[in-house]
């Protein structure tokens, strides 16, 4: 197995050469590999990835201090290489984490945890660093397009928050939802009001990937995050 650390805010996990989305996998396919990959991470090292999530752990820091969260054998048979760009890979972890910890019920308020921090992404000290590494032009490109999506991550977190914290029900069981159902495609509906409720200047677009990934990622760090009592 060879493994593939391309650059600070991006993982690839493979075994060859090939990422999902170019082998002729339909978008909700791909994240059913993904889904499926996280599954077999948190299966095998729960610990590890809740003290990743936990932590607040970037890419940059889980390809440093949590490498077992970086394990080819997961992947599907027949798919030789996933890759994430920004905080995909995290979104993936907090899915399978609360299908693992919260299948059964979970929190319905919490309004007695106090707002959490979220990770300004990497420093331009960072990529700066990483592109200086890079010989090839193209990894260089794709680290500066990283870099630039990194930038509207902690928007998108403080957003999964509010999310979450007007509807803990509802987005816990979206979450448990097997992605491109037709579950799904109706705890998203179920939820509209509450997207609506959460934006702050008009309309924001969101992939259906990043929207239930960042509600997941925040729902964990929710749950797990003390209370002001």
């Amino acid at each position: 197995m060879k493994r593939c650390l391309p650059a600070v805010a991006l993982i690839a996990i493979c075994s060859n050469a090939a990422l999902a989305s170019d082998e002729g996998l339909s978008p909700d396919e791909v994240r059913r590999v993904v889904a499926n990959y996280a599954t077999c991470i948190v299966r095998h090292s729960h610990d590890q990835a809740a003290k990743a999530l936990l932590a607040d752990a970037d890419n940059f820091m889980i390809k440093q201090d949590f490498r077992r969260l970086i394990n080819g054998d997961c992947l599907r048979p027949d798919v030789q290489e996933i890759g994430f760009g920004t905080d995909l890979y995290r979104y993936a972890l907090a899915e399978a984490l609360v299908n693992a910890e919260f299948a059964k019920g979970g929190p319905s308020d919490f309004s007695d945890r106090p707002p959490l921090m979220h990770h300004p992404g990497p420093t331009q000290a960072q990529i700066d660093a990483a592109v200086a590494a890079e010989k090839s032009n193209k990894k260089r490109a794709k680290i500066r397009e990283a870099y630039e999506e990194q930038q509207i991550v902690p928007a998108l977190s403080q957003y999964g928050e509010c999310v979450v914290r007007v509807d803990p029900v509802g987005t816990r069981l979206w979450i448990l939802s097997k992605p491109g159902s037709s579950e799904e495609a109706g705890r998203i509906e179920d939820l509209r009001h509450s997207f609506g409720m959460c934006l702050k200047d008009g309309k924001v677009v969101f992939s259906k990937e990043t929207l239930r990934g960042t509600v997941a990622l925040n729902y964990y760090r929710l749950t797990h995050a003390p209370t002001n009592h």
